[in-house]
């Protein structure tokens, strides 16, 4: 549509984007969306068009093994396509550049201030005010799904009659927040989280004194569903008829407290487990924990002994069962 896009509102670029954009995207290919994708982002951080061209190259083969090749006049027109629309970009750029030469300070909205040392002015001083413009969004962004994380753990709708948590994070790493909830609550999960993710972090000082309104910030915010209906079910039964797996886990954790260890991998202990069991019996039944327990089994810890909530830490048991995560 040309310049014409800039004069339709959001709802309108929705209904565009939900009815029209894919039949455009028939129509010329595949490229259109990618081509967009890496123009909007590489505008925004001050990116030169020919390293634009290039990475949309690169990553087109990496990604489907066939080349996109994007003349430079089209991803110029792109770039300015999208500088009329958002002209607190162009804003935004010009005071990074000059809160860079005034006083090299980026204050983010946990209150965190990076000083910038060296390369503020001439030539060099490109690379710093790119660096300026990146570390912001990112600190932003950061703060905002780290205060989701925190407000989940406190809202009391999102406890359970025995404390346990319904929406349960994992784990966090910068604009990505993973975690699990019943299918069951599966509505009110999804509607939960994009009320948490909408609100705005606060911020410690002026807007005025910092950045223009008009400057682009991002709040991204992904959790990732997965079916923990029938895990926990599986849990709850093997918990059940196997008491003396809890006996044995507690006992490991305390042992391990009481040596002065303030972390553990509830792996580790898992793995203990077994091997008590294996010298223990004389029986050939093979006695099997299944990995999918642990992060239960680190839950249930949670509950009973709240005085040692943060002794498994959460982001290990995320990181040490992948397969459960995306199962």
């Amino acid at each position: 549509m040309g310049p014409q896009i800039n004069d339709f509102d959001r709802e309108e670029l929705k209904w565009l984007h939900d009815h029209v954009f894919p039949i455009v995207i028939q129509l010329a290919g595949k490229w259109l969306y990618l081509g967009c994708k890496r123009v909007q982002h590489g505008s925004s951080y001050m990116m030169g068009i020919p390293t634009m061209c290039a990475n949309i190259l690169r990553d087109s083969f990496k990604e489907s093994g066939t080349p996109i090749y994007m003349e430079q006049s089209v991803a110029r027109n792109l770039q300015n396509l999208m500088f009329t629309r958002y002209p607190g970009i162009l804003v935004w750029h010009r005071w990074a550049e000059s809160k860079l030469v005034a006083d090299a300070k980026l204050a983010s909205a946990s209150g965190q201030c990076r000083l910038f040392f060296g390369r503020r002015f001439g030539p060099a001083m490109h690379d710093t005010v790119k660096e300026f413009l990146a570390h912001e969004p990112q600190s932003n962004t950061t703060w905002a799904t780290s205060l989701a994380m925190l407000k989940l753990w406190n809202d009391p709708e999102n406890r359970r009659p025995d404390g346990s948590l319904i929406i349960e994070p994992l784990h966090q790493v910068h604009d990505a927040l993973c975690g699990q909830w019943p299918q069951s609550h599966r509505d009110w999960a999804r509607a939960k989280l994009a009320l948490l993710l909408r609100q705005h972090p606060n911020h410690r000082r002026p807007r005025s004194s910092t950045f223009p309104s008009t400057a682009p910030t991002a709040l991204l915010g992904r959790m990732h569903e997965c079916d923990m209906t029938r895990l926990q079910a599986e849990f709850e039964k093997f918990d059940r008829n196997n008491p003396h797996v809890w006996k044995y886990f507690v006992r490991f954790a305390f042992q391990a407290i009481s040596r002065g260890h303030r972390h553990l991998s509830t792996k580790l202990i898992i793995e203990r487990i077994r091997w008590e069991i294996y010298m223990s019996t004389t029986s050939d039944d093979d006695f099997k924990i299944n990995n999918n327990h642990a992060p239960y089994y680190a839950r249930k810890w949670i509950r009973r002994y709240p005085d040692y909530a943060t002794f498994f830490a959460i982001r290990r048991v995320a990181a040490d069962y992948d397969e459960f995560l995306s199962s």
